[in-house]
């Protein structure tokens, strides 16, 4: 996936993209679809600046000003630790639960279930300005997988073998060859890895551009997912009016005994009230989770960049929560594969 350069633009401008995501989704928010969940996943990994460097020693049409290459060269070295690289994926999931009865085998109509909404997913995408590449194949299934079981390339190990440079991999090595699972951390390979759970997100309002800080922390080689399932109107609605009426009898309840009415109660009734406003308008529901991996080549690497990425969530005002011994069902869940358990997802 690729978009606009949305930290350039205006607060409007901002604002119109994110908007344009909403629309995105909210089209499977409808009663009797078969997309179980929707969810995208941002790899971020160092990418350094060898490219850059390597042109210096080309010098096309003439002879280079050593005053200016060694301006450059200053420049890139002073960049090049923070110069990251993103890789965004988004992923569809169909439920057989969901399908409706018509001729065909169950995978027959599984299939073309999948092969409308794809269809359905794409053209959103590119009505609303964001470009997405043709789904992938099996190779690209294979090459996506064999980059999150390690993601840091191979770093401290030597020069990756041509094939991998090429991104030509086999069924037999896309996954990994050994998987330790311990309490707060995995060991994929040659990589250590630690899933995080996004337990709350900020409670106030915040500006379009808020998870920036959180996506580019510098040196660290992180994913963060997040799976959205969409919610019908009318299971929203029935939801909405069961939790008010839950709120109304409380609150008489609490006047009849004499007990004053705290503002936690009414500004969940408040809330409430404001979702049930947004339905009406056409505003879609959507339940959802966040995961966020951090990948590193050492136990000790992984231990300092996990406090970096815990801080930078503090500051953008998410609690993150380690999945204790789950992290191999939480690395699996935050693949772009749409593998997140119904039981992490709201909805």
């Amino acid at each position: 996936m690729r978009g606009a350069q949305f930290l350039l633009e205006d607060r409007a401008e901002q604002e119109r993209l994110v908007a344009g995501w909403g629309e995105v989704l909210s089209q499977f928010a409808t009663e009797g679809a078969t997309v179980a969940h929707i969810c995208w996943s941002d790899l971020v990994r160092p990418s350094g600046l060898a490219g850059h460097t390597a042109r210096l020693a080309e010098h096309p049409g003439g002879t280079p000003h050593p005053a200016a290459e060694a301006s450059y060269r200053a420049l890139l070295e002073q960049r090049a630790p923070t110069a990251t690289t993103h890789e965004v994926a988004v992923s569809i999931t169909v439920t057989a639960e969901r399908l409706r009865r018509r001729a065909g085998s169950r995978a027959e109509r599984l299939g073309d279930a999948l092969g409308v909404a794809t269809e359905a997913l794409l053209r959103a995408l590119a009505s609303v300005g964001l470009e997405a590449s043709e789904p992938l194949d099996a190779m690209g299934l294979w090459r996506t997988l064999r980059t999150h079981v390690d993601p840091t390339g191979g770093a401290g190990r030597g020069e990756a073998r041509l094939g991998e440079r090429l991104g030509l991999v086999t069924p037999a090595a896309m996954g990994p060859l050994v998987v330790e699972s311990r309490w707060r951390s995995l060991r994929l390979d040659a990589t250590w890895q630690r899933t995080w759970w996004v337990a709350s997100w900020p409670r106030l309002a915040v500006p379009p551009a808020w998870l920036e800080s959180f996506l580019s922390p510098t040196g660290v080689t992180r994913t963060m997912t997040v799976a959205m399932v969409p919610v019908s109107t009318y299971r929203s609605r029935r939801r909405i009016e069961r939790d008010l009426v839950k709120l109304e009898s409380d609150a008489a309840i609490k006047e009849e005994k004499g007990r004053r009415i705290d503002a936690r109660h009414q500004r969940a009734t408040q809330a409430l009230l404001e979702r049930e406003r947004e339905l009406v308008a056409g505003f879609a529901e959507m339940g959802y989770v966040g995961l966020v991996t951090v990948a590193a080549t050492s136990e000790d690497e992984l231990e300092a960049h996990a406090e970096i990425i815990e801080q930078f969530a503090h500051e953008a005002g998410m609690e993150l929560r380690v999945l204790d011994g789950r992290q191999d069902l939480a690395w699996a869940g935050g693949l772009p594969f749409g593998l997140a358990p119904a039981t992490m997802l709201g909805g």
